[in-house]
């Protein structure tokens, strides 16, 4: 749960029994841009923390079934226009789902769509 946080964001953990002192700690240094972790977590959390750094923040699972397809379409080279007569949707909804794809996995351009679907097996070399 600890790493399923840190992965998701959180910048350090307390364990629910740390006193105010820790809280306002805590606090201080989230603002300041620092991890925290009260002394009594163990040194694996803290291990957690840099581990959850270097793991992506995104997976396939992130995205909705709908927008799998739309992210397998792309990546296969086809453009909007091309997916909507497919999926039997507007270009504009294509669109609005490559835009949220993009979004959702943290990258810009199209090819990091395709760098995301090389990397997680939609697609290979």
């Amino acid at each position: 749960m600890v790493r399923s946080a840190l992965r998701a964001g959180a910048w350090g953990y307390l364990l629910k029994e740390s006193a105010g002192e820790d809280v306002i700690k805590a606090v201080r240094a989230v603002a300041a841009g620092r991890q925290f972790f009260s002394r009594q977590n163990p040194e694996h959390l803290r291990k957690s923390y840099t581990q959850a750094e270097q793991e992506p923040r995104f997976s396939l699972a992130d995205l909705t079934e709908r927008e799998q397809q739309v992210l397998q379409l792309l990546v296969e080279g086809y453009t909007n226009t091309d997916i909507a007569a497919r999926l039997a949707l507007s270009p504009k909804t294509v669109h609005t789902y490559r835009v949220r794809i993009m979004d959702k996995l943290q990258v810009q351009t199209t090819v990091g769509l395709v760098r995301f679907a090389i990397r997680y097996g939609l697609i290979a070399l």
